[in-house]
C-alpha cells in the first residue's frame, strides 16, 4: 500500500524502514522522518509471526493494554495483547518495560500500514524537514490493536475474526466500517482483571451481517435506551426464526407421516399452534437450543425488577421477563419513562453481554422436535 508524507510542503511517496539502532523512518525520495516511539523495542523478532488487526473503541486510553485469551481444554489459552495505539506513544504505562507486551508492540508497529485500513493511502500528514511523526498522524486516538501470535494459533488455538464481531461490538471495539472510519465510535467497555477474554460464536453466525449490523446499530445507540433495546430485541427475533423455520420442518415431517390419520394430523398441527407462541421459542433459544445454555440469571432478575417497577407482567425465565419489556417498548416507544432509563440501560448492558454468549452455544443446525415436546416453561 502506498504511504504518503507532505514534507516542507512536498508530497512524497514513502515507506517505513526499521534503522540499524532499531528506530524507525518514513523514508521517500530525498526525505526521511523519524517516527516517534518512546518505547525500547525487542530487536530479535520477526514481525510475520504475528497476525494484527485494526479496530477502533471510544474514550481509549494509553492505558488500555489486555491481555487476549481464548478458550481451551484447560480453560483459558493466552493468545496475545489487545492495546490502544495510544500505548505506543508513551513509556508511562505499566506496560512499558514489560518483555512480553514490547514485543507485540514491535509488531503492531511492523505490521501498521499493511492492515491499516484503507483510508491510510489518502492520509498525506505535514511535517518539517527536521520535526518525525506518530502512528497517530496516520490514525485516530481511538485506534486499538488485537496481535495475535501465529505460533500459539498454528498449535490450536482458536482465533477466528469472523465469528467475533458480536463480542467485540458488545464491549465497543468496532471496525472501520461499524465505527465509520474511526470518527464515530461508542464507548469502550473495560474488562476487569486485565484479561480480554474473547467469545466466539458458532460457525452459524460466521460474519452474519444481518446480526453484525443489528449489534452495530444497538452499541451506537448507546445515549438511547429504548432504541437500543430495539436493536437488542431483534437479533432474539432472528433466532426464534430459525427455531420457527427448524420445528416447521419437523411438524410438516409428522404430517407427512400421520398418512391421513386424523388424530396424527390434529397432533401435528396443535404442535404448530404450540410453535407459534413467541414465548415459547424465547425460551427454546436458551434452554433447547443453546448447548451448553449460558447463564442468563443477572439479566431474568435485572429485566424483572424493572418490570415491576413499570407495573407489567414479570416471571422467572426468559420468556416472562423479555417479553413483557419488549410489548411496553415496541407498543409505547415514545412514553417510556424517562425516570426509569437507567434502569433500561442496565438491562441493556446485561442483554449485550448475554447475546455474544447465546450465540457461542446456539445450535440452529441440530436435529429438533417440536418445541412443545419438552414444554419449555414459560
Amino acid at each position: 500500500m502506498p504511504l504518503y508524507l507532505t514534507v516542507d510542503g512536498s508530497r512524497s511517496e514513502c515507506r517505513l524502514v526499521r534503522l540499524a539502532d532499531g528506530s524507525y523512518e518514513l523514508q521517500g525520495g530525498e526525505v526521511a522522518a523519524p517516527l516517534i516511539c518512546p518505547l525500547s523495542l525487542p530487536a530479535d523478532l520477526d514481525p510475520a509471526q504475528y497476525e494484527v488487526h485494526v479496530f477502533f473503541a471510544g474514550d481509549a486510553r494509553e492505558s488500555d493494554i489486555y491481555q487476549l485469551y481464548v478458550p481451551s481444554d484447560d480453560g483459558a489459552q493466552r493468545i496475545g495483547w489487545f492495546f490502544s495505539i495510544l500505548a505506543l506513544e508513551s513509556n508511562l504505562h505499566d506496560f512499558a518495560e514489560n518483555e512480553h507486551f514490547l514485543r507485540y508492540a514491535r509488531a503492531a508497529i511492523d505490521n501498521f500500514f499493511d492492515v491499516y485500513p484503507s483510508m491510510v493511502a489518502e492520509a498525506a500528514p505535514s511535517f518539517a524537514s527536521d520535526g518525525g511523526f506518530t502512528l497517530t498522524s496516520f490514525a485516530p486516538d481511538s485506534a486499538v490493536f488485537l496481535v495475535v501470535s501465529k505460533v500459539v494459533t498454528s498449535q490450536g488455538a482458536l482465533f477466528d475474526l469472523a465469528r467475533m464481531y458480536p463480542y467485540l461490538t458488545s464491549i465497543g471495539v468496532l471496525d472501520e466500517k461499524q465505527s465509520k472510519g474511526g470518527v464515530a465510535v461508542v464507548p469502550f467497555l473495560r474488562p476487569l482483571g486485565g484479561k480480554v477474554k474473547l467469545i466466539h460464536s458458532t460457525q452459524e453466525f460466521a460474519d452474519d451481517n444481518l446480526v453484525r449490523t443489528l449489534l452495530s446499530y444497538a452499541a451506537h445507540a448507546f445515549n438511547s435506551p429504548v432504541l437500543q433495546f430495539f436493536y437488542l430485541y431483534q437479533v432474539i427475533e432472528l433466532l426464534m426464526e430459525k427455531i420457527f423455520s427448524i420445528e416447521q420442518e419437523s411438524i410438516i415431517s409428522k404430517i407427512n407421516l400421520a398418512k391421513g390419520e386424523v388424530s396424527k394430523v390434529k397432533e401435528a398441527m396443535d404442535d404448530l399452534a404450540e410453535c407459534i407462541s413467541e414465548k415459547k421459542r424465547i425460551n427454546a433459544i436458551h434452554d433447547k437450543y443453546c448447548d451448553p445454555p449460558p447463564s442468563v440469571s443477572d439479566l431474568v432478575r435485572t429485566c424483572r425488577a424493572l418490570n415491576r417497577t413499570l407495573g407489567v407482567k414479570e416471571g422467572d425465565t426468559l420468556a416472562r421477563s423479555l417479553y413483557p419489556l419488549r410489548n411496553l417498548i415496541f407498543h409505547n416507544y415514545r412514553s417510556f419513562p424517562d425516570e426509569n432509563l437507567c434502569d433500561l440501560m442496565e438491562v441493556n448492558r446485561l442483554f449485550f453481554d448475554a447475546i455474544p454468549r447465546i450465540l457461542a452455544s446456539f445450535r440452529g443446525r441440530k436435529g429438533a422436535c417440536s418445541v412443545v415436546a419438552e414444554q419449555a416453561a414459560e
